[in-house]
């Protein structure tokens, strides 16, 4: 069945949290979590666990909806 899947990143400064990225890769690389090489977006470089992980240790709330269709 189709579903529609949204989900909304909420912080006070959006110059902060566009950089949590970047800084999340170069933690999980400095903690070994991390061994793709090669130049990719972010989001091709980290699992949703991770992403998830990164974005809880930085105190981002991460909104999410889900209607079946």
């Amino acid at each position: 069945n189709p579903v529609k899947y949204c989900s909304t990143l909420v912080h006070e400064n959006t110059a902060v949290v566009a950089g949590y990225g970047t800084g999340s890769i170069a933690q999980f690389l400095l903690e070994g979590k991390l061994h793709k090489p090669g130049i990719f977006p972010v989001e091709q470089v980290l699992s949703t666990d991770l992403f998830e992980e990164a974005m809880a240790s930085r105190r981002v709330e991460i909104h999410r909806e889900i209607n079946f269709i």
